[in-house]
């Protein structure tokens, strides 16, 4: 049996490692640069969510990711 697994999708926010507030990416700690640096060299092509506590501000989500070269 092998040890990979596929991975189909990933909820995409950003969080200050205390409490899952669902912030908008680029206000939390987490270093989206590594982030997608890591899920360029997988061999599956998961689905990313963007799941944010106000959903108003989705698209500004994908303009952040965009505007630092992360997305298109």
């Amino acid at each position: 049996m092998s040890n990979e697994f596929i991975l189909t999708h990933i909820h995409i926010q950003d969080v200050d490692g205390y409490a899952d507030r669902h912030w908008l990416p680029g206000h939390g700690s987490v270093p989206w640069h590594a982030v997608f640096s890591a899920l360029a060299k997988l061999t599956s092509n998961p689905r990313l969510i963007i799941e944010l506590a106000d959903l108003k501000r989705v698209q500004e989500a994908a303009t952040c990711f965009k505007n630092q070269g992360l997305a298109f």
